[in-house]
């Protein structure tokens, strides 16, 4: 229900965010394999999986409803959660925190402290995974400071979390799903 309600979302106000810029550079794919390995590094030197009942609840499916859930599980992980997630955090909270008019804000502008505030706000909405959650949002941030393009952090995202969802599906790791 997530996908469907954030795909709707998007798509009712696309005509907000069209003005932004969408592209991105090769610096964007190679920030979200390092944020894949900052995210799943532990679990793999440590060589056991994190903790969860997911896989478990998975298995009790029947194949149907498992493959189903786990392909709307992935397609929202790489596509509508960078979206929506780097408008909420980079495209309005960020700019926000600097002016009222936030729309008048270049991201080429955010303010460090604007910049470390909305990475602590990603990182707490990430539950126990709050710190890296938190490094995955300065690097988010950071890159979309460096050339002002939503489409740098939204490509970051979306490989971090395509590569995690790979490493999860591979691995059963589920907790860190």
């Amino acid at each position: 229900m997530r996908f469907i309600a954030a795909a709707i979302a998007l798509w009712l106000f696309r005509n907000e965010y069209r003005s932004l810029n969408w592209r991105f550079g090769w610096a964007a794919p190679l920030t979200g394999v390092g944020i894949f390995l900052v995210w799943a590094g532990p679990s793999f030197f440590a060589h056991q999986n994190a903790a969860s009942s997911l896989g478990t609840a998975l298995a009790a499916l029947s194949p149907t409803t498992r493959i189903t859930w786990i392909a709307f599980r992935v397609v929202a992980a790489v596509v509508t959660v960078p979206i929506a997630e780097e408008l909420a955090f980079r495209g309005y909270l960020a700019r926000r925190l600097m002016a009222r008019d936030f729309d008048r804000v270049s991201f080429l502008h955010l303010s460090l402290l604007a910049i470390g505030l909305s990475s602590v706000a990603f990182g707490v909405m990430h539950g126990q995974h709050w710190l890296v959650g938190i490094v995955a949002g300065l690097a988010f941030s950071l890159i979309l400071r460096h050339r002002g393009r939503m489409g740098d952090a939204v490509v970051a995202h979306a490989v971090s979390n395509l590569l995690l969802a790979a490493w999860v599906l591979a691995r059963g790791d589920w907790g860190l799903w």
